[in-house]
């Protein structure tokens, strides 16, 4: 009987990563499954300062590209 090797494969994702906009989520964090489930995005987000300032980075970025 012929052994199978296994290797572990990275998920794909097409989310993009709160903290890097311009991005998809790169899942470089073993275990994560995208951005809804990463502990840096968490830690982050979760505190109103940090997610206060994201904000405003957003919108100062859409409207430099002329989204918003």
């Amino acid at each position: 009987m012929q052994e199978l090797k296994t290797t572990r494969v990275r998920p794909k994702t097409k989310a993009r990563c709160p903290l890097r906009p311009k991005e998809y989520c790169a899942v470089c964090q073993y275990g994560v499954t995208g951005p809804q489930d990463c502990p840096i995005v968490y830690v982050a987000l979760a505190d109103y300062e940090t997610r206060v300032e994201w904000a405003k980075r957003r919108i100062s970025e859409q409207k430099s590209v002329g989204v918003a």
